[in-house]
């Protein structure tokens, strides 16, 4: 979904990857009835390659956040979600650049140190 809108949103090329076939499936199937075009591909986002890129865009768990962000070839940028309201991250790489709270969630943009 997060590729989906950025591509709606304008942004381009944009890249989507997850580690479960099921979910590229879905994700090729969406773009095409949002009249977009995306190749989305399996990959395990924090141990296989990734394309180089300014911005990352995650909504995963705290933990492979955390893996994620800790990569060499993490970029200058990450917005992140999938973490409850309370959840501190461990990105000490990166300092937060703007936090959103909602319905109990909340979205970070980092940016690097």
């Amino acid at each position: 979904m997060l590729s989906i809108a950025a591509l709606r949103l304008g942004f381009d090329p944009v890249h989507a990857c997850d580690i479960d076939p099921i979910a590229v499936e879905v994700t090729s199937e969406n773009a095409a009835r949002n009249g977009v075009t995306l190749t989305p591909f399996v990959a395990d986002a924090i141990a296989d390659p990734l394309p180089d890129v300014p911005l990352w865009i995650a909504n995963i768990l705290r933990r492979p956040l955390e893996q994620l962000l800790a990569r060499p070839d993490a970029p200058a940028r990450a917005i992140v979600s999938g973490l409850v309201h309370d959840e501190q991250l461990d990105a000490p790489d990166y300092r937060v650049g703007r936090r959103v709270v909602l319905d109990g969630w909340q979205a970070i943009l980092l940016e690097r140190r």
